[in-house]
């Protein structure tokens, strides 16, 4: 029951009990295993307050960006937002279109990139690092809703071998409600990037594990 006296709609009730019992699993997790580190506790304390929000948000929204190749929807999840397939999408189809300078941008050199940053704030500047990619020696910023595939060690997307400019490929069947990811460690590894790039990522404070 709301406060006002009125009773709670479903979506109200999972989002209520959902948070409670999410955030009751994370203290419980936290008085067990790292009482002493408050950083540590806030962070779960966080991703268990939007794991049950994405409980109680259902499907979210539409996408509408036509990079994409099959219906999808984005959805909020512990990692933030994620691309979620709104129907089936058969092996080897293309999920995501690369085209330069529709689908994504290019920031191949230190001058083109410092160029593009002196346009943006520090926090827009920051985005836009953290959602750049590098293959084979080239450094890519995604456009629309391209930044949300998330990470996974089991993806259901991949990008194609020796392709800087391949898009993204379903590597077996999924399954509409399922979020569509792809594996990192498929890109450049970090060893491998220009140095300034590298600088310029940490300076910012952007420290991926994923490479």
């Amino acid at each position: 029951m709301l406060s006002d006296g009125s009773p709670m709609s479903d979506r109200e009730f999972l989002a209520v009990h959902g948070v409670q019992e999410a955030l009751a699993a994370a203290v419980s997790e936290i008085l067990s295993t790292r009482p002493s580190n408050p950083i540590l506790a806030i962070r779960d304390i966080l991703i268990a307050k939007e794991a049950a929000r994405a409980l109680s948000e259902g499907l979210g929204e539409m996408g509408t960006d036509p990079n994409w190749q099959f219906k999808y929807s984005k959805r909020r999840n512990a990692y933030g937002m994620g691309i979620y397939a709104e129907e089936d999408i058969p092996a080897g189809s293309l999920v995501w279109r690369f085209e330069l300078g529709v689908s994504a941008s290019e920031y191949s050199t230190e001058e083109c990139m410092q160029a593009k940053l002196a346009t943006l704030s520090v926090e827009e500047a920051t985005e836009l690092l953290d959602h750049t990619y590098v293959r084979q020696g080239r450094i890519f910023n995604p456009h629309l809703d391209g930044p949300l595939i998330n990470h996974s060690l089991e993806p259901n997307c991949s990008v194609r071998a020796g392709d800087s400019e391949s898009g993204s490929y379903a590597i077996r069947d999924i399954k509409k409600g399922e979020e569509i990811t792809e594996n990192y460690n498929s890109y450049d590894a970090k060893k491998d990037w220009p140095r300034w790039y590298v600088n310029l990522m940490e300076s910012h404070g952007i420290m991926d594990d994923y490479y």
